[in-house]
């Protein structure tokens, strides 16, 4: 069977992509908290990506508990934080820094990391790396600041390890409008000021905004689809 390592497998997208794999994969997921997912092919590690400095330390227990070497099939990256929706302006750079971290830097660490332990072969793979991004990365709305600049520099990042590593497969994904706490959170807060917001509570509770079990669903049927695009791409579900 198929392995693959999924990041931010609480709740959520993470958690329907765990679901929507465990029929073909062993799948390892990584958050903070571990969720509902009780399986024989699902494993859960406790990790929180703002940790940086704790990544390479859990990755490389994770692939040692496994039989050598390890062929890992698919990474994705899911996890992230939104931060606050605010102007960019008076956003105090500890927050960008922060969500800059979790959303890009600790995705290097734990990418390096990988790459690390297939040289000295105690790893096969990454071959299949999808990195999760968002529409945000390429509209620029108003509100979204630290978020939007982080989903870009995400896209940037995996285009140079597509370029640094063309044997494997990288895609930056936008999963589309997805029913999470993230949109609970987004909800509270005032669409005169950040007109985007409009769409999104349009969107609420309509096909045009599926759950995370769904949308990972969605995702996962059309991940040939996905990989079949230019190596390195920025590619939006929604014009799969």
């Amino acid at each position: 069977m198929s392995i693959a390592w999924i990041t931010g497998t609480s709740s959520g997208l993470g958690e329907g992509f765990v679901k929507s794999l465990l029929s073909t994969h062993q799948i390892t997921g990584f958050s903070r908290r571990p969720g509902s997912i009780v399986d024989d092919r699902y494993r859960h590690i406790t990790l929180d990506l703002a940790d940086v400095a704790s990544i390479p330390r859990i990755i490389e227990q994770a692939v040692s508990s496994e039989p050598q070497p390890v062929e890992l099939d698919l990474l994705i990256l899911n996890a992230g934080i939104l931060g606050p929706i605010r102007d960019l302006y008076g956003t105090p750079l500890e927050e960008i820094e922060q969500t800059m971290m979790v959303n890009v830097w600790a995705n290097k660490v734990m990418i390096d990391t990988l790459l690390s332990l297939e040289e000295q072969g105690k790893l096969r793979g990454p071959s299949r790396i999808l990195a999760i991004s968002s529409g945000a990365s390429q509209n620029g709305a108003r509100g979204w600041n630290a978020y939007s600049i982080s989903k870009a520099a995400l896209n940037m990042m995996i285009q140079l390890y597509a370029a640094e590593r063309p044997n494997k497969k990288w895609i930056s994904l936008a999963p589309g409008l997805v029913h999470t706490a993230m949109q609970d959170t987004l909800a509270k807060e005032d669409p005169q000021r950040f007109p985007a917001l409009n769409r999104l509570l349009a969107a609420r509770g309509t096909a045009d905004m599926p759950d995370g079990a769904t949308a990972a669903r969605r995702i996962i049927d059309a991940l040939d689809r996905i990989f079949a695009s230019p190596n390195g791409s920025y590619v939006d579900i929604r014009k799969i």
